[in-house]
């Protein structure tokens, strides 16, 4: 299937945790989605942000929260729907010997999550537009 076969059905299903695990199923580093590293904008801005907690919804393999924890000035909170997901962002974590004190995964829903804590910064590249359109006005 092709990456817009399978974002149609992630697009048209009600039920998100199930349409991404069935996508996730599919996904290889640097296919569909997944950039095979940190998103171009991040890199250029991330020395900009502030330092201290910082929240990545819709993390995917973790790229993203990776590239944001260099440096040491940032906690990194990754949340994905998919348990496929937070365990390839685990890894990833873990096969570059990242402290998983400074990056962590969790895997739930952005809508239903309740964190315990404020965020500092929240990154959103890609995570609004992956959302079916009748879940946009919550975001």
């Amino acid at each position: 299937r092709t990456s817009q076969a399978l974002y149609s059905t992630i697009m048209s299903g009600s039920d998100q945790r199930t349409q991404w695990s069935t996508m996730w199923a599919k996904v290889e580093k640097g296919t569909f989605f997944d950039l095979n590293g940190p998103t171009p904008p991040l890199a250029r801005i991330k020395k900009l942000l502030p330092q201290g907690i910082a929240l990545i919804p819709g993390c995917g393999r973790g790229y993203d929260c990776i590239s944001l924890s260099e440096g040491g000035k940032r906690t990194v909170i990754g949340l994905d729907i998919a348990e496929k997901a937070v365990a390839e962002a685990k890894k990833y974590r873990d096969e570059l010997k990242v402290d998983a004190k400074k990056v962590k995964y969790v895997c739930a829903d952005f809508f239903t999550f309740t964190p315990g804590m404020k965020y500092d910064v929240v990154i959103d590249y890609t995570f609004l537009c992956a959302l079916p359109p009748d879940l946009r006005k919550k975001w």
